[in-house]
């Protein structure tokens, strides 16, 4: 992330490196004025092709046109040159996976909470016309 090795975005300052993907950085971060926590998605546009930079910008207009307790929030969005970043909600509990992995078998109450939780993110979604395509534990908070 270099224009880059930003330690602000926008009104937020990065506290460390969240995760890494192919062409794009995670980092947990704050705003500056209200110390809020947030997640910035650091993309880097030189890294996409069209298809991808396509894809990316309609998840940006999907996440903003919705709001359920069950879906990622989106919290703003900054462009510049070579980098585009979503600021996303923070989910401080980890993801599906980290949490399997911390708590192993899961008691038959909490499997159908969870499960109840994604069903109800996932009928908003059908009622729009959209479909996830990355359903799986490392991409649920």
């Amino acid at each position: 992330m270099d224009e880059e090795e930003r330690e602000e975005v926008g009104e937020y300052k990065l506290q460390g490196l969240v995760g890494r993907g192919s062409f794009a950085e995670v980092h947990r971060a704050a705003h500056r004025r209200t110390g809020a926590p947030a997640a910035v998605k650091a993309i880097d546009r030189r890294l996409v092709d069209k298809r991808v930079h396509d894809g990316i910008l309609q998840e940006r207009e999907i996440l903003r046109s919705i709001d359920h307790p069950n879906i990622l929030r989106l919290l703003d969005t900054i462009d510049t040159t070579n980098m585009m970043y979503l600021v996303l909600e923070y989910c401080d509990g980890g993801d599906l996976d980290a949490f399997l992995h911390k708590h192993g078998r899961l008691p038959e109450a909490v499997a159908k909470d969870l499960m109840r939780q994604l069903a109800e993110g996932l009928k908003v979604l059908r009622g729009r016309n959209i479909v996830h395509r990355d359903l799986k534990p490392q991409a649920l908070f």
